[in-house]
């Protein structure tokens, strides 16, 4: 494999691994109240059948009415969406805060790595189809730091969760029951793709590869292969061309050894047919009688 198609092998994944952690944590910020379908920790009542819902920006909670019957209803309202929001502890049926503020707030951190992959992902776009260093350069740049704040993220989700299902337990004699959401796990498959993505793109960026690769484009320097030119024919105007003309003709002189006579040539030159024929006579002088 040439050196340019080990850069594209390597580029691909590097925009691969990019794109899925870009999605990954992009679901865990639009986790509920915007999605209900996905949440950083769902409860449930193990009397009523009521359930709740916690993600980054808000909660829901889906109350079940007429319980007793057959065929409960069952009314679901969500808090307003913001950061640092507040859960509403009289719903758990306790004065105890069930979510901290303080780590309610951290979760703004997946918001964050979601603005960096989204901005790694355009990036490792370009690079990939313009195959572009540069651009290559950017989206490592962009993607460690989308990878970093993703870990931070991640483990902020882990003591978001802990923390919140231990207090839904403890505080409500174990009438509610916390579970880990999927969001949660969506942080952790997103921080790994982000660090893979990561590897990928310093070695498409920095490798050795890619700087020979890159010298000899700039360069512009291809191997040539050493052949050896062999005679071909020749064409009319060719030889025209490669002849002589009349004043460029050495004089011809022939000295035999001990030969008491002078040689002298005489050229002449005639057009013929379009071409020039050139004849040579020679003369020869005594020396002595």
């Amino acid at each position: 494999m040439s050196l340019r198609g080990m850069k594209q092998a390597i580029t691909f994944p590097a925009f691969f691994l990019t794109l899925v952690g870009f999605i990954l944590v992009l679901l865990v910020t639009l986790s509920v109240p915007i999605i209900h379908s996905i949440n950083m920790i769902n409860a449930g009542q193990t009397v009523t059948g009521s359930t709740a819902s916690l993600g980054v920006f808000g909660a829901c909670y889906t109350q079940a009415q007429n319980f007793a019957t057959r065929k409960p209803e069952f009314t679901t309202f969500c808090s307003g969406t913001g950061a640092a929001y507040t859960v509403n502890n009289a719903y758990f049926g306790t004065t105890q805060t069930i979510a901290k503020k303080g780590l309610a707030g951290g979760l703004v951190m997946n918001v964050i790595a979601c603005g960096f992959a989204g901005v790694a992902f355009i990036f490792g776009l370009l690079g990939w189809l313009l195959r572009n260093r540069p651009l290559m350069v950017l989206l490592f740049i962009f993607v460690l730091l989308a990878a970093f704040f993703e870990w931070i993220a991640f483990w902020i989700n882990l003591g978001f969760v802990l923390n919140t299902r231990s207090n839904i337990s403890r505080d409500t004699g174990g009438i509610w029951t916390g579970h880990i959401g999927n969001a949660f796990w969506l942080s952790l498959g997103s921080a790994l793709a982000l660090s893979f993505a990561t590897c990928f793109a310093g070695v498409s960026s920095f490798s050795e590869e890619e700087r020979r690769d890159r010298d000899r484009d700039a360069a512009n320097v291809r191997p040539v292969p050493q052949v050896h030119e062999k005679p071909g024919r020749r064409w009319p105007w060719q030889k025209r061309r490669d002849s002589a003309t009349a004043s460029e003709v050495a004089p011809v002189a022939a000295y035999p050894a001990n030969a008491d006579s002078q040689a002298t040539e005489k050229v002449t030159g005639e057009q013929r047919n379009g071409g020039y024929c050139y004849v040579v006579t020679i003369g020869v002088e005594n020396a002595g009688t």
